[in-house]
């Protein structure tokens, strides 16, 4: 079986990331994908509670091929070559590919253990606004996706939320209050 990683702060999770998912499934690409947000530890510019992003993604994602991990939930700074060491010891059997946007790749040499991630596992990566940064280890899908950001989200105004994020999604940063709700 082909599993999918899918790691990041999804703060919050919008249209992209759910059509991300999707169109990776349905074009057989992976046959699960496992969403893992990062922890609280993770330094980014209002990044919000760890569990009201993972409550997000679990009311967004209702298919039996889509896991929802807290595996990332932990109080210290756990790496990507980690989180994939986990989910490989999990899924002995399985191919492990990594998911992750084109802008993201361009700063692979930036990571922890970046060789060793390119030695031992896949990188499916997903263009953005047309960016494929090439290397031999790295393939990317042929999907096209809105380019949204979850910067971009934050920073809109609340009246054009429905353009960005699904219903579900933005009824429960109402009600909780979120991103300066």
């Amino acid at each position: 079986m082909k599993i999918g990683i899918y790691g990041g702060a999804f703060n919050p999770v919008h249209l992209s990331h759910i059509e991300i998912v999707k169109e990776l499934l349905k074009r057989k690409y992976l046959d699960k994908i496992i969403i893992v947000p990062v922890g609280n530890y993770y330094k980014k510019d209002g990044l919000i509670d760890f569990q009201d992003r993972y409550n997000m993604l679990k009311l967004v994602f209702k298919n039996k091929n889509i896991i929802i991990s807290d595996f990332e939930n932990q109080n210290k700074v756990i790496y990507t070559y980690q989180t994939l060491d986990y989910f490989q010891n999990k899924y002995k059997n399985d191919e492990i590919y990594f998911i992750t946007g084109a802008d993201n790749i361009r700063q692979i040499t930036t990571w922890k253990k970046y060789k060793y991630i390119l030695n031992n596992y896949k990188i499916l990566g997903i263009p953005r606004n047309k960016q494929t940064p090439k290397d031999s280890n790295i393939m990317y899908a042929d999907i096209i996706v809105k380019p949204i950001s979850s910067t971009d989200v934050r920073k809109t105004k609340k009246e054009n939320l429905k353009l960005y994020l699904n219903k579900k999604t933005i009824n429960y940063i109402q009600k909780y209050h979120l991103y300066n709700e």
